[in-house]
């Protein structure tokens, strides 16, 4: 929850065949969302075949700058040599 109350949330999401990871608000104490809003540049590519690749959501965090600015970390596994760290910020 950030300083004036906007509450965040960050997720993985595989509803469109490739993992990304996605952000939404909510200015009203979660009665109504924004929209959906693509936070990775790129995708993980869906492999069921092993379990590694679906316990993401273990590596992720999110903190509210004073500013009300977002920062989002996670790990994926869009390089075949394994998972690694990425971050985005969300004005």
């Amino acid at each position: 929850v950030g300083p004036s109350g906007r509450v965040h949330v960050v997720w993985y999401d595989d509803r469109m065949e490739e993992i990304h990871v996605l952000h939404s608000s909510s200015a009203d104490g979660g009665a109504t969302w924004s929209r959906n809003v693509r936070v990775s540049s790129q995708p993980t590519p869906p492999d069921r075949s092993t379990a590694e690749r679906t316990r993401l959501g273990d590596y992720m965090g999110l903190a509210v700058g004073p500013g009300g600015s977002l920062h989002i970390l996670w790990t994926d596994w869009r390089f075949p040599e394994g998972q690694d760290i990425f971050a985005a910020s969300v004005p």
